[in-house]
């Protein structure tokens, strides 16, 4: 019986732990990134791909919701009050006001038009207001305010926030109302 050469042993023995080495940190880089994935998943970070959502107060209804990188919030909202209604105002923010509720935290505080107020509206939204008829919908923008001014963040960071308008209806043609008609969770596009 032949013996093994005891160079070709040593060479064997040390192919056979860099393997080793080699698969145990692929095996735990693997592990690592299968954390990040779930982590992300589940939002636990800035950068969350969870759910989005847009919880609209009666009589509206969300059709579609955005935010972009510039803080500028896009909604579509259908009214259903049973009358015509015209939207003179918008505004967007993360928080309610403590001392009055039916008011924005930040930013458009008083939901004022674009005539009063054009800086918080993008690209000239509102100018002249919207008419939305019962059972119509209205695309509405305007600059979501937080804390530290407009809210503006990367891709894929979440925003949560709450959408308030200022509008006429066609039952009370004098009387301005403020309300808040949607809380929104989106992510950043």
């Amino acid at each position: 019986m032949r013996r093994p050469n005891r160079a070709a042993v040593r060479r064997s023995a040390k192919a056979q732990q860099a393997l080793d080495f080699m698969v145990s940190y692929g095996i735990a880089l693997l592990i690592i990134a299968i954390a990040l994935y779930v982590v992300m998943q589940l939002g636990t970070s800035g950068f969350s791909s969870g759910p989005q959502s847009c919880t609209p107060t009666p009589p509206f209804l969300c059709i579609s919701y955005a935010i972009n990188t510039t803080g500028a919030a896009l909604i579509r909202l259908v009214q259903a009050s049973g009358g015509t209604i015209t939207i003179n105002g918008m505004a967007c923010s993360t928080a309610i006001n403590a001392t009055n509720s039916s008011r924005p935290a930040y930013g458009n505080v008083h939901v004022l038009g674009y005539s009063v107020a054009p800086s918080y509206y993008p690209n000239n939204a509102l100018n002249g207001g919207v008419t939305v008829y019962s059972g119509g919908s209205a695309r509405l923008s305007a600059y979501c305010y937080g804390l530290l001014g407009v809210a503006s963040s990367g891709v894929g960071n979440s925003f949560n926030g709450y959408i308030w308008i200022n509008y006429t209806s066609s039952a009370l043609p004098q009387t301005h109302i403020v309300s808040m008609v949607a809380q929104f969770n989106a992510r950043y596009s």
